[in-house]
């Protein structure tokens, strides 16, 4: 279910970025790995190995962190759906792409009419 929604939404993202710039070209690669560590790895290394893919983007914390060596190791660029901050320690080529509200959003300071 998770998984639907992300590629949805990443989808949407693709086609409103080539709209946009006519002259940009990605192509969208989706490995899934139903929610399972070990096929995370599988895909990141079919992705990385035989697809030649310049980034990988992985959607839980668990596969993140079994994917970032793999990534590290080839120097791809690494986007991480994840809550957890610490990822980012685990390569410089890991980029968290997770927004937590509760911890790291800004109260936006409205002036009060009278």
């Amino acid at each position: 279910m998770i998984g639907e929604g992300e590629r949805k939404g990443l989808a949407l993202a693709l086609e409103e970025l080539k709209r946009n710039n006519p002259k940009v070209s990605i192509t969208l690669i989706i490995e899934d790995f139903k929610s399972e560590t070990k096929n995370a790895v599988t895909a990141a290394n079919k992705l990385i190995n035989i697809d030649k893919v310049h980034s990988i983007i992985t959607s839980t914390t668990a596969a993140a962190e079994a994917v970032s060596p793999i990534t590290d190791k080839n120097k791809v660029i690494h986007f991480v759906i994840s809550p957890d901050v610490e990822i980012l320690n685990q390569s410089i080529y890991n980029y968290r792409i997770y927004y937590n509200f509760r911890t790291e959003a800004v109260p936006e300071v409205r002036p009060r009419s009278g």
